[in-house]
Order: C-alpha cells, then sequence, then structure tokens
C-alpha cells in the first residue's frame, strides 16, 4: 500500500513538471508589417557607405510590378535604442562590426524572442570585411525573408480556411491548396477554375487550370507564356465583349525554378493587362507535373488594386499557391 502511494506520488510529481516544461511561457506572435525589416546598426556605420549598401539592396524593387515597390521596407536602429518593443519584430538584421571578430562570419536564429521570427546577424572585424560577408551572403538572406513571409501568410490562412471549396479543388483538380475563407470558387470547369475576393479597393484571383503534358518544351517561359494566353483568352473575359486577360510582353518577364513541397516547378513573374481595355496588373504562376496524371498544373495568382500598392496583395494570394500539393 506504501508502496503504491509513492508510486502514485512520484508519477504526480513527474506529470506537474512534465506540464510545467510543456507549458513554459508563451513566445508571443511577431510585430511589425509584413515585408518590413528592422536593420540594427550603429549610426557611424549607417551614415557611411555601409549603411547606403544595406539600404539600396533590402530596397531595391520586388519582381514584376506596374510601379517600382521595395521588396522590403528598411526600419533603422541603433543598438542604443534597440530596446524591448523592437524585440519582438519579425524580421532583424544586426550589423555588429568590430576589432575584436577575426573571423566574419553569419548567424541565423530563429524564433528568438517572438514566434516565427527570422534573425540574421553579421559579424566582421572591419568596414571592407562586412561589405565582402554582405555581398555573399545578402540574397540568400533576402530569400529566406521572402520565404518566411510566405510561411507566415500560410500560418494565418491555416486557421481559417474556407473548406468546402477545397474539397471541391481536390474533387475536381486532384490537388490540395489552402483557400482561406473570404476566397471564393467562382468558376469550375473540367480544366479550369477561377477563386477571387473582391473588395471596394482591390480583386485577387487564383486561377487552376491542367492540360496534357506532351511536349517536353513544356518548362520554358515561351510555352508557358503562350499556353496562359490561350487559356485566359477562353476563360477570362474583361468588362466588354471583345476584351479578355492577356500576358504584357513589353515588360521583362522573370522566371524561376522552385522546389515545391518537394517537387520541381517554374515560377513567372509579369504583368497582366485587358485586351482591348485599360486593366491589368501583377501575375505570379507556378508550373509543375503530375506524372501519375501526364498532365501539367498551372496555378496562377493575379491582383488588380487601382491605384494601390500591389505587391502585399500579391504575396497574401502567392502565399496561396504556393500550398499547392498533387493528390
Amino acid at each position: 500500500m506504501k508502496h503504491s502511494l509513492f508510486i502514485i506520488l512520484i508519477i504526480s510529481i513527474l506529470s506537474c513538471n512534465q506540464f510545467k516544461r510543456e507549458n513554459a511561457p508563451i513566445k508571443p506572435n511577431p510585430s511589425g508589417k509584413s515585408g518590413e525589416i528592422v536593420v540594427v546598426i550603429d549610426d557611424k556605420y549607417w551614415d557611411s557607405r555601409i549603411g547606403d549598401t544595406i539600404l539600396f539592396k533590402l530596397s531595391e524593387p520586388f519582381g514584376v510590378l506596374p510601379q517600382d515597390e521595395p521588396f522590403f521596407n528598411v526600419v533603422h536602429i541603433p543598438y542604443s535604442s534597440f530596446q524591448s518593443i523592437f524585440k519582438t519584430h519579425r524580421n532583424l538584421v544586426f550589423i555588429d562590426i568590430d576589432s575584436k571578430y577575426t573571423t566574419p562570419e553569419v548567424k541565423v536564429k530563429r524564433d528568438k524572442w517572438a514566434n516565427y521570427q527570422l534573425i540574421y546577424t553579421f559579424f566582421a572585424p572591419n568596414d571592407s570585411a562586412f561589405l565582402e560577408l554582405w555581398r555573399d551572403n545578402v540574397d540568400k538572406m533576402m530569400s529566406a525573408f521572402f520565404e518566411e513571409e510566405m510561411s507566415r501568410y500560410q500560418k494565418s490562412f491555416a486557421n481559417d480556411l474556407n473548406k468546402k471549396a477545397m474539397q471541391e479543388i481536390a474533387d475536381m483538380y486532384h490537388i490540395s491548396m489552402q483557400i482561406p475563407t473570404g476566397f471564393y470558387l467562382d468558376v469550375k470547369k473540367e480544366h479550369f477554375a477561377w477563386i477571387s475576393r473582391e473588395t471596394e479597393i482591390s480583386s485577387q484571383g487564383i486561377f487552376i487550370y491542367d492540360y496534357s503534358y506532351t511536349d517536353t518544351n513544356t518548362f520554358t517561359q515561351k510555352y508557358l507564356i503562350a499556353k496562359r494566353d490561350l487559356i485566359t483568352k477562353e476563360n477570362v473575359p474583361g468588362p466588354n465583349e471583345g476584351t479578355y486577360m492577356q500576358t504584357e510582353k513589353r515588360v521583362p518577364i522573370e522566371s524561376q525554378a522552385i522546389n515545391l513541397n518537394g517537387q520541381y516547378a517554374l515560377l513567372l513573374r509579369g504583368l497582366w493587362y485587358t485586351e482591348n481595355y485599360f486593366l491589368g496588373g501583377p501575375f505570379v504562376s507556378i508550373t509543375t507535373l503530375d506524372e501519375k496524371r501526364n498532365r501539367i498544373i498551372t496555378v496562377e495568382a493575379y491582383v488588380y488594386a487601382g491605384k494601390q500598392d500591389k505587391k502585399l496583395y500579391l504575396w497574401q494570394t502567392e502565399a496561396i499557391i504556393r500550398t499547392l500539393k498533387i493528390l
């Protein structure tokens, strides 16, 4: 009897300790706006060639948009002003230049002061060593911050999904894709679907279309744009008769091979316009191969927002199409 009580007591104590570990103080969600980066660096470096180099790169134009918008909005904070209010920011970059460091180094941390937080720290012994370290790592860093923004959107969407639309997409097109509440499945044909969210100031849309894989040149920009124009001409009419969506070819289209949830895909960024009508905006498309069904699948996000900035509207819809998985 005594042994049994002792064992029960020990189990209770261990359970309480485990409960405490599992329920340790919860970190807050990150602060700051999407697309914003806080750069922590002393004023003497910020007000020099180093600061100019950092600002020029981080705020370079993003992708293909109707008007230039910075990749990231940069906020500079000197170390002396870096208080707790900034510690939970989503994207942090620390620049530490000091002769005590013998070797330039970049360190990456996640979730130090907040959930879903990404922090890059650059250590360098002098100005020239930092600039070289920056050049070698900045593109990789910017890609990591962008991917983190995509992930944050996806985590946010996952809390409130249009499950009815998702099931219809799965049943008709044999794919899974997050569709947040507020987006509606407006058109569903055998090989074409149109999902959208409309507000007074913006229109965000997603196309899903597929076709047989018959041409080894499919994964080229030229082929995919030609196929896109055929499909949008047939399925995406404008407001008047004889108007329809097409790809703007007077502006360079960007293409990039990506890993889409473990599968090869080609991503395109460009502008769309409405034939015979003054309407247009940016788009991003992702195309991949469904080997089992021998078909090509394209998911595309587009935005119309008049004179409004469009980057974040596009990021939101791009985050959705990046959840694509073939069933």
